[in-house]
């Protein structure tokens, strides 16, 4: 039994492993699921002494992993392939986080606005939603609200 208990739990931390690598959560849920029945069939066949000391085992013993794993990684030459060190240069462009119209600026619909779409405004196309109307495409709009990056316009 313990044989089969520390396979349990062997294979639950690689799969928790294989989880950093492979998409959908399957492999962790599978390590999360082998660990339940460790702590299980420690807890029926030893006692409760047994599976307390096997669940704080795992807890600290899987935190302090995790966090040589977080420490290591970064510095191993596998790791540094697949961390991403690049830096961004300069200030913030002010005009770039902008909004794109202003509340009265007005355009015409470049799609159908069903309620979203894309306007003309000047030389700018830019994305917008209406307030639940339909608008053609062609039909003049005026913006009435922008909240944020969010463009709001109504046909004139």
């Amino acid at each position: 039994m313990r044989g089969n208990i520390a396979l349990l739990v062997a294979a639950g931390g690689i799969l928790f492993f294989v989880e950093m690598w492979v998409p959908g959560m399957v492999a962790g849920i599978a390590g999360a699921v082998a660990w339940a029945i460790a702590l299980v069939l420690t807890y029926t066949h030893f006692g409760m002494l047994a599976g307390h000391g096997l669940l704080a085992a795992m807890v600290i013993g899987g935190t302090a992993l995790f966090l040589w794993w977080m420490r290591i990684f970064p510095t191993t030459r596998f790791g540094r392939k697949w961390i991403l060190e690049a830096t961004v240069h300069g200030e913030p462009n002010a005009t770039e986080a902008a909004p794109a119209a202003g509340v009265g600026d007005e355009g015409t619909a470049l799609t159908s606005l069903r309620p979203a779409g894309a306007v003309r405004i000047g030389e700018r196309r830019i994305d917008v939603v209406t307030s639940g109307e339909w608008i053609e495409p062609g039909t003049p709009v005026r913006v009435v609200r922008v909240e944020g990056t969010k463009v709001v316009v109504t046909s004139r």
